[in-house]
């Protein structure tokens, strides 16, 4: 059986001359879209001062929108930008697993090694469990990877034939193909589990207090206040505030516990289904940490809620779940992508100025129903407890359930062999029946257990990182193409870049958001970018994937 020894040493080298091809990057698994809630706020809380930052999205035909918060005292009103909320969206991502580590190949490559070594005696001949021991080996092999048909057809070969030499006695030749195939199969195992290569009415109401009045952004705010909730009503309605009916007893409620109420309206030239204006952010001080929803309640039906907060301690509310919970760093910007901190580095500009020095943020989410809306959320604070969203890819909630299951079933099959061998007699025949059942009830709890992942359609990017960073570099050099200078007026440096963007021009430059998925827009999100005001003209800021700020300028 020389002849059977040099075959398989030939066929190892010729399997594995196709693997020097350097180190490979999988791409990184996003989700393809995020779901959006009825309602997202912000909260830092530090020192019994609360910054409670809210985005609503209207769904209205109305050109003007007007919404009413009540607060537990008068606050400091300030505009918050369009790209906080997808920042903190990107930021608190769930973890995607896409590709995880087949583990069951090589389950599967070991097992049907077992199995052989189990029932493998000197017959003379092969049988058909031998072929189907051997395939298996070979086919865990084809599935690890890209071009991985040779290297498997080789251990097939090398297996079947070091298999033939047991069963005809020849240990010497088996010996060696053994040891071969345990070289190649050991060579192949780093790579299993390797992917192959998304203003009005303005008049005082007798017996309501107009603490504040000014124009907010887009909206024009004003603060009121009053004990009596019959001329809160009037006011509000008088200035263009569609109060209902039953509202009175909620607004009633606040007023005799000495909440004020911030009154924004909003001016809309053009109407659309469904609209989000830019936040506004509220601070004022409070005893404890709250989120108000009492009037939100009133007529609304069931209403999705995200609130991310930041403290010094992982937040709980009644009614809401943990998603995320993270340590926080703010570390200073050093170089190209060099960043040091600990947990989730803040470096979002408007969000560090708003959340330090906050060490814990948690994102708390809930589907809330009418009975849920009759109490405002209370935040409450524990100790500090890691928390992490995990999502699956299609394709990696299958090889998450494989891995859990082959082992079993392998271990089922295992088993059953060596009882039929060396088992007691009398019981050997109820062996093939008992370990049926058992691996049927396997792959049963294996597909419940694939059902029960929370599945996500995902995009996959090569190296997003690196890549939306230089997309700053690319649509700063664009502008130079398209003529649009530093010089010009910057409503028409917009202008002309947003053509630029949707035009066919320069198709060379990359217009997808790698991170945030469609078209890079303006807006201080991670791979958007922003047009501001400079000493010399005006200057593009890129934003990255941690939502940090790259200055372009000449």
């Amino acid at each position: 059986m020389r002849w059977a020894f040099l075959l398989g040493l030939f066929l190892l080298g010729f399997g594995t001359a196709g693997r020097a091809d350097g180190k490979f990057f999988p791409p990184v698994a996003l989700p393809a879209a995020v779901s959006i809630p009825d309602q997202r706020a912000l909260i830092a809380y530090s020192n019994g001062i609360e910054r409670l930052v809210i985005e609503t999205r209207f769904s209205s035909a109305a050109s003007n929108l007007a919404w009413v918060v009540p607060l537990p005292a008068r606050p400091v009103i300030e505009e918050a930008t369009t790209g906080l909320f997808p920042t903190l969206d990107w930021l608190f991502r769930p973890r995607i697993v896409d590709r995880p580590t087949r583990s069951y190949l090589a389950v599967l490559f070991f097992g049907a090694a077992a199995f052989l070594a189990l029932t493998v005696r000197r017959t003379g001949r092969l049988t058909t469990s031998d072929a189907l021991a051997c395939a298996v080996m070979g086919l865990s092999v084809a599935a690890s990877g890209s071009g991985a048909a040779i290297p498997a057809l080789a251990v097939f070969a090398v297996l079947l034939i070091t298999t033939h030499c047991l069963r005809r006695g020849e240990a010497a030749a088996a010996i060696g193909l053994l040891g071969a195939s345990i070289v190649f199969a050991s060579m192949l195992l780093p790579a299993l589990g390797t992917a192959k290569a998304k203003a009005g009415g303005r008049g005082q109401q007798p017996g309501v207090s107009v603490l504040d009045r000014q124009w907010v952004g887009a909206f024009e705010t004003t603060t009121v206040a009053s004990p009596d909730p019959k001329a809160l009503c009037d006011w509000l309605a008088r200035n263009g505030f569609s109060v209902p009916t039953n509202a009175t007893p909620v607004i009633g409620d606040y007023a005799r516990q000495g909440w004020v109420f911030v009154a924004a309206k909003i001016r809309r030239d053009t109407a659309l289904a469904t609209n989000s204006v830019h936040p506004l952010s509220f601070t004022f001080p409070t005893p404890k940490a709250v989120y108000p929803l009492r009037l939100t309640g009133v007529d609304s039906g069931d209403i999705d809620v995200d609130l991310y907060v930041f403290g010094d301690r992982r937040a709980e509310a009644a009614g809401f779940e943990v998603k995320h919970c993270t340590t926080l760093g703010y570390p200073e910007f050093k170089g190209y992508w060099k960043y040091s901190g600990a947990g989730l580095d803040v470096l979002h500009p408007l969000l560090r100025t708003w959340v330090s020095p906050a060490t814990v943020a948690t994102k708390l989410s809930a589907r809330l129903k009418p009975d849920d809306l009759t109490r405002d959320v209370e935040l409450e604070w524990m100790p500090f407890k890691k928390a992490e969203t995990v999502a699956y890819s299609h394709r990696g909630a299958l090889d998450t359930s494989l891995n859990r299951l082959l082992p079993v079933l392998i271990a089922l099959v295992l088993t059953g062999t060596a009882w039929r061998r060396w088992g007691p007699t009398r019981l050997r025949a109820h062996t093939v029946p008992v370990v049926a059942v058992a691996s049927a009830l396997a792959l049963l709890l294996a597909v419940l257990q694939w059902s029960s992942l929370p599945k996500v359609d995902v995009r996959r990017v090569r190296h997003p990182f690196i890549n939306t960073r230089h997309a700053g570099f690319e649509l700063f050099y664009a502008l130079d193409a398209f003529n649009i200078r530093q010089d010009q007026e910057i409503q028409t440096a917009r202008k002309r870049l947003q053509d630029l963007l949707l035009s066919t021009n320069l198709p060379t430059l990359n217009r997808t958001n790698l991170l945030l998925g469609g078209r890079i827009r303006e807006e201080d999100s991670p791979g958007n970018y922003r047009l501001v005001e400079g000493p010399a003209g005006w200057e593009l800021r890129w934003y990255d994937d941690r939502g940090a700020e790259h200055r372009y300028d000449r």
